[in-house]
C-alpha cells in the first residue's frame, strides 16, 4: 500500500487515460453494427421502403425483396422480423453511443476535479480531498451503471433478433450482398452480427468503475496515514514544549 501511495500521480494519470480511451472509442462504436439499419426520409420510419438507397448510395430493394420472397412482410408492424425492429435497434445504438461518449467526458471531468483539489500530489490529505474522492467515485459508479444497463438492453435485443440483424447487415453491405443472395447457406446468421463489441464495452466500463473505487480506497488510506502522521508531529511538539 505504501508503494502505491507514492505513485498517486501516475495512478491518477491512468484514470485520465481510461476516461480518454472511452471518449475516443465512442467515435467508432457502431462500426460492427453500422450496416444494421434502414434509411428513412423526413416523414419517418413509416415511409422507409426498398426504393430508398442506403447511406452509401446502395439500393435497399434487395433487402425488402429478400423478406418478401420468404413470405415475411418486412414493412408490417405486426411482423416478427421487420423494419421497425431494425430502426429501433439503430436508435438504441445511437443512444448507447452517446452515453459512452458522455461517460468518457464525465470520467475526464472527474479526474480534473481530483487534480484541482490536488488529490494526486498532496503529501497531506484533508477531509475535503476525501469528500471529493467519494463524490467522484459516486458519479462514476452511477453513470457507469446507467451505461451498463443500456448496453445490457442492447445485448438482449441483439440476442433476440440476431438472425434479422445479420441478414440486414449482409444485404446492406455491398461487399457481401451478392454472395449472400447467391449462397445464403454459406453465412452463419447466428454469429455474423454478434455482441463482442458490447461485451468489450461492458468490461471496459466495469474496469473504470472498479478503478474509481480503487482510487477512493487509496485516498482514504493516505488520509488516514497523514492524519496519524500529523498526530505524531503534534505529540512530539507537545513533548518538546514540556
Amino acid at each position: 500500500m505504501k508503494k502505491l501511495l507514492k505513485h498517486m500521480k501516475i495512478l491518477h494519470l491512468i484514470f485520465l487515460i481510461l476516461g480518454g480511451a472511452l471518449l475516443i472509442s465512442a467515435l467508432p462504436f457502431k462500426t460492427q453494427y453500422n450496416m444494421v439499419y434502414i434509411n428513412v426520409d423526413s416523414t419517418g420510419i413509416e415511409n422507409a421502403d426498398g426504393s430508398k438507397t442506403n447511406a452509401r448510395g446502395q439500393n435497399q430493394e434487395d433487402l425488402f425483396k429478400y423478406y418478401e420472397d420468404k413470405g415475411v412482410d418486412f414493412d408490417s408492424k405486426d411482423s416478427v422480423e421487420n423494419k421497425y425492429i431494425v430502426h429501433d435497434f439503430e436508435q438504441n445504438l445511437n443512444s448507447a453511443n452517446n452515453l459512452i461518449l458522455y461517460f468518457g467526458i464525465v470520467v475526464i471531468a472527474c479526474v480534473f476535479l481530483l487534480y484541482l483539489f490536488q488529490n494526486s500530489n498532496r503529501k497531506i490529505l484533508y477531509k475535503g480531498n476525501v469528500f471529493i474522492s467519494v463524490l467522484v467515485t459516486l458519479g462514476v459508479l452511477v453513470f457507469g451503471v446507467i451505461v451498463m444497463l443500456k448496453i445490457f438492453g442492447l445485448m438482449g435485443d441483439l440476442a433476440a433478433h440476431q438472425q434479422l440483424y445479420s441478414t440486414v447487415a449482409l444485404l446492406q453491405d455491398g461487399t457481401t450482398k451478392a454472395d449472400f443472395l447467391a449462397n445464403p447457406a454459406n453465412f452463419d446468421l447466428t454469429t455474423y452480427v454478434n455482441s463482442l463489441t458490447l461485451v468489450l464495452y461492458m468490461i471496459g466500463i466495469i474496469v473504470v468503475m472498479v478503478y474509481s473505487l480503487f482510487l477512493m480506497i487509496l485516498t482514504f488510506s493516505k488520509f488516514k496515514r497523514t492524519k496519524e502522521r500529523r498526530m505524531e508531529i503534534i505529540s512530539k511538539a507537545v513533548e518538546n514544549n514540556d
